[in-house]
């Protein structure tokens, strides 16, 4: 049986576990930043100044112990008057379910396509997956 270069090299690389891992980390890298439209919930320029330096949302499967579909509560923000720094608690009165393929803020997938279709989102309220900066843009989108 005679291999190619090609095919001994191949084979040398697929016995190689961490190098296997290493190309599917970079090929997922890879297609986050080709649908980056698509996989942020929100335009990067979009900001909301009722959500600055707010933190991340968590995302919760389970309310009272009974599984749901994953929602996140809304966030209330409360000015400390001595130290004029925002705090916000989380709000379990308002919850909002996340949903797949939501409407949002438009866009233009690789400058040619047009939509409004995002991959995850919340219809109303806020979805702040990894929190917001110092203007109230999502972190994620950015």
């Amino acid at each position: 049986l005679v291999a190619t270069q090609w095919q001994l090299i191949r084979w040398k690389f697929l016995r190689h576990r961490v190098a296997v891992a290493a190309l599917a980390v970079i090929v997922l890298f890879y297609l986050a930043a080709i649908f980056a439209e698509f996989l942020s919930p929100y335009d990067p320029t979009h900001h909301d100044t009722d959500y600055m330096f707010m933190p991340p949302q968590r995302i919760h499967f389970r309310e009272n112990g009974v599984w749901q579909r994953p929602f996140v509560y809304g966030m209330t923000s409360e000015m400390d008057m001595a130290t004029f720094r925002t705090t916000y608690e989380v709000d379990p009165t308002q919850k909002f379910p996340i949903h797949f393929f939501v409407k949002g803020d438009p866009y233009t997938m690789w400058g040619i396509f047009e939509s409004d279709i995002h991959l995850l989102g919340v219809e109303e309220g806020t979805f702040f997956l990894l929190g917001t900066d110092k203007m109230g843009r999502d972190l994620l989108s950015r």
